[in-house]
């Protein structure tokens, strides 16, 4: 006999197997499949012929790809990808994908917010393990906009949050405060969201020719050659938190500058060696304005590579140059609907050595700057001569002075 449950509301499907677990008294996660098995009437069948999320989704009642849908992480990991693109997320005809893949997780440990423990003790008179709290980049509850907390042990998920939380490490709030206040990691989260909610997954071919389409227009490189432009992967360093951006990919912020990144920027150049989703996401949400941009750019069915030829990217900066003269330095004063969304702009001219030349409280970049480099004035006094700090003036310089940076960081002794 199998006491039988319903699936809560977003409750991930190792949550619902470990309720199952314990209410059937069964001692692991093998005994309680064995049992599903047998109520269903397929005692003799190998994991592989009735993979265990085929065995959960029987016992909850729910068809097959519902339950997959809505419970596993399986359309996140999938949602881009080069292998059986066609194949929609749960299809029961695909054995083999469902056996290996079918309950992995999207990252490791296990996350929970303590707010939702509380109101699910309240509402379901019961804890369970959210889906979405265990996605990549996720430091936050969504709902609480409580810090999340985690323990590294997977096997926590066949527990009751409620016995975890005692013993569960609080995010530092360093990393909590980074995914809170960067527009970039909230469009990141809402891509990854948006993306696991289809009912198939997206050709990672499709979704390498809209970001480099993309990529192109905004004057980067999109090979892993030889080029003057600068590199996507460095342009991702710039846009995110560095504490933030290790939990995704630990590797990617301590890159040297102008050093090929093969997990990013390869993506644009290698159909058939597709990288993992979380690549193509942190791409999307740093060169896209807005979530519903990106989406709609990597869902869209009729795009075609057009690469911008040298003459039109010359074209391209030598405008920025003369908007850049005309706002006086200042980025914000440049914004039209005409360029890029304020932030992907900023960056962009960062990129071509045109520092932001901000002024506040009767200081003035401008000044400082002109004073160095038109004047040939000494350091210290073109700072005393703009009021700003002379830190700040060396960090503009260093931004004016990217190219030669780049080439220094090439040369080698």
């Amino acid at each position: 006999m199998l006491i039988r449950l319903i699936p809560l509301d977003d409750e991930l499907d190792r949550s619902y197997l470990g309720r199952l677990m314990r209410i059937n008294g069964q001692r692991n996660e093998v005994e309680l499949l064995n049992l599903i098995a047998r109520w269903a009437g397929f005692p003799d069948k190998t994991r592989r012929q009735l993979p265990a999320i085929e065995l959960l989704a029987l016992a909850s009642g729910m068809e097959l790809q519902e339950f997959v849908r809505t419970h596993s992480t399986l359309p996140y990991r999938r949602s881009i990808t080069s292998y059986l693109p066609m194949v929609e997320h749960g299809c029961p005809k695909n054995k083999d994908m469902l056996f290996i893949s079918g309950i992995r997780l999207a990252r490791d440990g296990v996350f929970l917010c303590e707010k939702c423990i509380e109101k699910d003790l309240l509402n379901e008179g019961m804890s369970y393990w959210r889906r979405t709290h265990q996605l990549p980049g996720v430091m936050v509850c969504d709902i609480h906009n409580e810090t999340l907390f985690y323990t590294n042990d997977n096997g926590h998920f066949l527990f009751s949050p409620l016995q975890i939380i005692k013993s569960a490490i609080r995010i530092s709030e360093d990393l909590a405060t980074s995914a809170r206040n960067n527009d970039a990691i909230s469009r990141f989260l809402k891509i990854g969201r948006a993306l696991m909610s289809n009912s198939a997954p997206i050709s990672h071919i499709r979704s390498m020719t809209a970001l480099r389409s993309k990529i192109s227009c905004m004057g980067y490189r999109t090979h892993c050659g030889p080029s003057n432009s600068p590199l996507i992967s460095d342009y991702l360093v710039k846009t995110y938190p560095h504490v933030w951006l290790n939990s995704i990919i630990p590797d990617l912020s301590t890159k040297s500058p102008g050093s090929i990144f093969y997990r990013i920027d390869g993506i644009l150049s290698f159909t058939k060696s597709p990288s993992p989703v979380a690549s193509y996401l942190l791409i999307a949400a740093a060169i896209f304005f807005s979530a519903e941009d990106a989406l709609k750019s990597i869902n869209s069915k009729d795009i075609s590579f057009k690469k911008m030829k040298g003459q039109g990217r010359d074209r391209t900066r030598a405008d920025l140059q003369r908007r850049y003269i005309q706002a006086k330095g200042k980025h914000h004063e440049m914004y039209s609907n005409s360029l890029a969304a304020p932030p992907l702009m900023s960056s962009h001219l960062k990129t071509l050595g045109l520092p932001n030349l901000i002024d506040e409280d009767g200081s003035s970049t401008l000044i400082a700057m002109r004073s160095f480099f038109c004047d040939g004035k000494s350091l210290k006094e073109s700072a005393k001569l703009g009021r700003v700090p002379i830190d700040a003036v060396e960090d503009l310089i260093r931004q004016a002075g990217i190219n030669i940076n780049l080439a220094l960081n090439e040369i080698r002794q």
